[in-house]
């Protein structure tokens, strides 16, 4: 599935999966222009997952073992778990703001 970059006059750069010219800014709702370049969606490949002790061939078959996995720790722990799937290149989803991620590059860079 094709994610289409906008820049948003206020809040810089975002990616959204609805395609068009224009669209409004998810934070502040001003319009914001499609930047023409686009990336595709991650592909998961069959592979081991230690985390799950098992092969792993689609996104749907992680997705219902985390949420097994999750129901099976909140029963053994008794408080909520919920185990999420993340992307290793979504790095707002790690915790890193846009900013950290452009001052670690230029400081690595000057390296």
């Amino acid at each position: 599935m094709a994610i289409y970059a906008y820049r948003c006059p206020v809040h810089g750069d975002f990616d959204s999966q609805t395609r068009g010219d224009v669209l409004a800014c998810p934070r502040c709702h001003e319009i914001s222009r499609r930047i023409f370049s686009w990336r595709n969606a991650s592909v998961l490949h069959d592979h081991y997952n230690p985390a799950f002790g098992q092969v792993i061939s689609s996104r749907k078959q992680a997705a219902e073992l985390a949420k097994k996995a999750s129901d099976d720790q909140s029963q053994r722990l008794g408080m909520t778990v919920d185990y999420q799937l993340t992307d290793i290149h979504d790095h707002e989803a790690a915790g890193i703001t846009r900013d950290e991620k452009t001052e670690y590059a230029a400081r690595t860079a000057e390296a």
